[in-house]
């Protein structure tokens, strides 16, 4: 439970100390606070992750010392025991939520020149991503995900799963050029091509019937005059 929870979220004194940054809380922490610690939000993963304690020092008493090393959101989050627990009673609190990404699927668009007898077809020029994330923790949670196509970060959209579900998202791209892509979700990565295919075959049989057709006309013509 973060100390927000309790009331003192932005009550505290920022200071430097041996040119570290020190943060200090108030004194009037809850007093069934049974331990406390440094962490910072991961977008990427949806919760918090806790910073390891530094070594080498010799923290006082009410001293917690971590390192960080880049810009991020950070708090103190302060583990409570429940105020009106039986004495001996065994609490156990919910897991957080905690999300997994899998199956991921390209499914791509198939444009005819003429249906049925088309002499060209073009895929891939639109493309669905699909994406499903499951929560296997106990709480519900929202995690942004976000689509690579070719290392750029081409769209973010932010899903809320409730606890042991499953929920997805898709991804429309458009106006793609031929070529070949690959496309990245979290851990999970797809390719697909962009291509155009001509239909030779039925090119070549259509200007036979066209020849065809022309030389009975020509054949029809001929005779009508020779009959005459």
């Amino acid at each position: 439970q973060k100390l927000e929870d309790k009331g003192v979220h932005g009550n505290f004194t920022v200071s430097l100390t041996n040119g570290k940054p020190t943060i200090v809380l108030p004194n009037d922490l809850p007093e069934n606070v049974v331990n406390i610690g440094t962490a910072y939000y991961s977008e990427e993963l949806g919760n918090w992750i806790y910073l390891d304690s530094e070594t080498g020092t010799v923290a006082g008493l009410g001293t917690l010392s971590s390192q960080v090393n880049h810009f991020t959101t950070f708090a103190i989050l302060a583990e409570v025991t429940p105020e009106d627990n039986e004495p001996g009673e065994t609490v156990t609190n919910p897991k957080p939520a905690s999300f997994s990404l899998a199956n991921l699927t390209i499914n791509l668009s198939v444009h005819r020149i003429f249906n049925g007898f088309s002499f060209m077809v073009t895929t891939g020029r639109e493309a669905d991503v699909r994406v499903e994330i499951n929560n296997t923790g106990e709480l519900s949670g929202s995690l942004p995900v976000t689509l690579f196509l070719d290392g750029v970060a081409y769209g973010t959209e932010s899903v809320s799963v409730s606890p042991g579900m499953m929920e997805s998202v898709v991804f429309h791209l458009e106006k793609l050029g031929s070529g070949d892509y690959t496309v990245q979700v979290g851990d999970l990565t797809g390719e697909f091509t962009v291509e155009s295919w001509f239909n030779w075959w039925l090119a070549g049989a259509s200007g036979v019937v066209v020849a065809l057709l022309i030389w009975l006309l020509f054949w029809l013509i001929k005779r009508r005059r020779s009959m005459s």
